[in-house]
């Protein structure tokens, strides 16, 4: 853009799961035939992140940065049977979110191409409805919910600068 303002663009995609662990649900807490079910989890997983990264030059070596952007991961609800809320079946149900990323960042040259960095970074995800059935013998217990899912990270790390033509950048 100018000498001091720089924009970049990124992609990152996290493979690996992530589990809540379980959790308990009261259903119908209003009615007198209220039941608990146990053995409830989300998983989140396939985490892509697409950012615009407008960057201010401090220094030769220094770059302060924004990330702002677009992410969508796949919300996986479960319900584990048999429970102590009488199940003898479960479900399982995959709702995709989508969600707004931003984030702050500091690069700093360190020697011949080789840079250090710290990020922090927020996403704030659209609720998405999911729903499944299970049974308790021969009785449909149905379930639904709506979470508010959110993910925070600060990351510490260390790379390495090409040129243009994959070659290392000529030491200074």
């Amino acid at each position: 853009m100018t000498n001091d303002w720089l924009i970049g663009f990124g992609v990152d995609y996290h493979p690996l799961a992530q589990d809540n662990g379980t959790f308990k649900v009261l259903t119908n807490p209003a009615s007198s035939h209220s039941s608990f079910y146990q053995n409830m989890s989300y998983q989140v997983s396939n985490r892509v992140n697409l950012s615009v990264m407008p960057a201010y030059t401090l220094a030769p070596d220094k770059l302060l940065y924004l990330k702002l952007g677009y992410s969508t991961q796949t919300l996986k609800y479960r319900q584990i049977a048999p429970d102590a809320g009488g199940l003898t079946s479960g479900f399982e149900r995959n709702a995709r979110q989508n969600g707004m990323l931003i984030g702050a960042g500091y690069k700093q040259t360190v020697a011949h191409g080789f840079y250090g960095f710290v990020e922090a970074n927020s996403v704030l995800y659209a609720k998405a409805t999911i729903q499944g059935s299970a049974y308790a013998g021969a009785h449909a217990v149905c379930f639904s919910s709506r979470p508010l899912v959110s993910a925070m990270n600060v990351l510490f790390g260390v790379g390495y600068t090409f040129d243009a033509f994959g070659h290392s950048p000529t030491p200074q």
